[in-house]
């Protein structure tokens, strides 16, 4: 994805003359020169994204969103839902230890706002294992209402993991 945003961005920025002149063409241009992008979750909620090349921190809402993004980006985690061991972190990338822990939504639990804020958090990623519920929704605008941070919903259902990784990776 960063290679079709990057090589579209330059495509675009070397037809900008051309393409000013078509209708449509300009906003998008516009968008994808400041870094933006939209982009559709899976409950069907529309947001304006920084492009991959601009996203830079993201975190989760529950531990099954975490191993959804730790598997395709550890370097972009902006912190953990998980309490690792010693034990388990052996067998972690470098640097996972100095990862804070931020909390979960997962049964209840609270995600740390004000460490959103402060890790400079671009986008939470709400990755639901079993289908995505209305309380994942609701749980989701709450946080993103409290956070002005986009969090995006997900189906990462069993049958549906596969989607969930190339949407992730979008």
């Amino acid at each position: 994805a960063f290679l079709k945003v990057v090589g579209s961005g330059i495509v675009l920025t070397l037809a900008a003359p051309v393409l000013t002149s078509c209708s449509g063409v300009t906003s998008t241009l516009d968008a994808v020169l400041e870094g933006k992008r939209s982009f559709t979750d899976d409950a069907g909620r529309q947001m304006t994204l920084p492009t991959a090349d601009r996203l830079k921190r993201i975190y989760f809402t529950s531990t099954a969103a975490q191993i959804f993004c730790f598997t395709l980006m550890p370097s972009l985690l902006a912190g953990t839902a998980f309490k690792f061991t010693k034990e388990e972190l052996a067998y972690l990338p470098a640097g996972t230890a100095s990862l804070p822990y931020m909390g979960t939504l997962t049964d209840g639990g609270q995600i740390n706002r004000e460490m959103l804020l402060t890790e400079d958090v671009q986008i939470v990623f709400s990755i639901s294992s079993v289908g995505l519920t209305d309380q994942n929704i609701s749980e989701a605008e709450t946080l993103q209402n409290a956070t002005k941070i986009p969090v995006l919903c997900f189906d990462g259902s069993m049958e549906r993991i596969a989607q969930c990784y190339r949407r992730l990776g979008d």
